[in-house]
């Protein structure tokens, strides 16, 4: 989730020029101050839509003892 804010930085604190309710229940908060002539980066979405990784997640969940500290790779059908 992104968040666009205006704020202003004095005496050390930066202070968001309009409340935030939707950070109302957050104690802290990462801001991450970029410049403003700095270009956006474009994100870049998969051709083949969302993946379904559930299988890969149970495997590794059941055998994680068994490669506990070891790099584990999927060889995929596409590579065969």
């Amino acid at each position: 989730m992104s968040i666009t804010i205006e704020a202003i930085y004095e005496s050390g604190i930066l202070r968001a020029l309009a409340p935030l309710p939707e950070l109302e229940d957050k104690s802290r908060v990462r801001v991450t101050i970029e410049p403003a002539g700095k270009p956006v980066p474009k994100v870049r979405r998969s051709p083949h839509g969302a993946i379904d990784l559930s299988r890969e997640r149970e495997w590794a969940q059941a055998n994680r003892e068994k490669y506990r500290g070891q790099w584990i790779v999927k060889k995929s059908m596409a590579a065969i």
